[in-house]
């Protein structure tokens, strides 16, 4: 595992690469994970890759998907091969497997509550 200029708290398993990021407690980065520039909050699993985002609990991030520039609430569920940017998903959304979701910086996608996409 590799971690450079992280705050890592208790109960973090750790086995991808992590780096500029704030990870909460009990969050999992999987072998093969990237987290970059990201905070992670409390429960997380993080099997794919997660770059400028913020991550809130429970949260789930599928191998072979990838998460940047997004916002992802509580519970969110991201599937295999599903790639978000500038997202912000709502609590409880489901993103399917190799779905391709894209805002700008300037109007974000949004996803509402509860939403499967």
């Amino acid at each position: 595992s590799k971690a450079k200029n992280c705050v890592i708290a208790d109960g973090c398993k750790i086995e991808g690469e992590v780096e500029n990021s704030v990870l909460f407690r009990g969050v999992h980065v999987a072998k093969g994970a990237v987290v970059e520039n990201s905070m992670i909050a409390d429960d997380c699993v993080i099997e794919g890759t997660v770059i400028n985002s913020v991550i809130f609990r429970g949260v789930r991030v599928e191998r072979g998907a990838v998460v940047k520039n997004s916002i992802l609430f509580q519970d969110a569920y991201i599937c295999e091969g599903a790639s978000l940017n500038c997202v912000v998903a709502d609590k409880n959304v489901m993103v399917k497997n190799g779905r391709v979701l894209s805002g700008h910086e300037t109007m974000p996608f949004f996803i509402g509550k509860r939403v499967t996409v």
